[in-house]
Parts: C-alpha cells; structure tokens; sequence
C-alpha cells in the first residue's frame, strides 16, 4: 500500500456526498411533517396549489386566509368527499 494516499482528500469526498443526500432528505422530512401537522395526514397525497396571495394549500382545502379576507370569496376549491368528486 502506498504510503502516500491521501484519505484525508477520500474521507473529504465522503463526507460531502452524504452531506449532499442527507440534507435535501431532512428538508423534505421536515416539510412532510409540517403539512401532515397543518393540514392532515388525508390530504399529503393531494397536490400543493398556490392562492394568489402567494400562500400554499393543498388541492381540496381552502387556502389559509383569515374569516375577514374569505367574506364574499368563492375562488377557494370546493372540498372533496370520500368520492373524490366535489359536491357529490
């Protein structure tokens, strides 16, 4: 074995690439079990839509606006039921 190889420059490499694997992993755990907290565990395989306020929600569920800025609204998705078919 040569004297000279470098694990230093090896163990480096590594380190990376599981910091590289890792880190998007926990940031995708962490936004999991946020949306599971703040809209249900039903609702996680529903598509993640965008209000024109900016503000996330999933498909099937009001947007989160506040009961003062809703009054008069009818732009909110109407919700499922166990069909999948809204209204029904």
């Amino acid at each position: 074995m040569d004297s000279g190889f470098e694990w230093d420059r090896i163990l480096i490499a590594v380190a990376l690439l599981a910091a590289m694997f890792l880190l998007p992993a926990l940031v995708i755990w962490r936004d999991q079990v946020r949306d599971r907290r703040r809209f249900g565990a039903q609702t996680l395989s529903r598509p993640v839509r965008y209000g024109p306020d900016g503000e996330t929600y999933r498909e099937g569920t009001a947007p989160a606006a506040g009961p003062a800025e809703r009054a008069g609204r009818d732009d909110a998705p109407a919700p499922l039921t166990m069909s999948g078919v809204p209204g029904r």
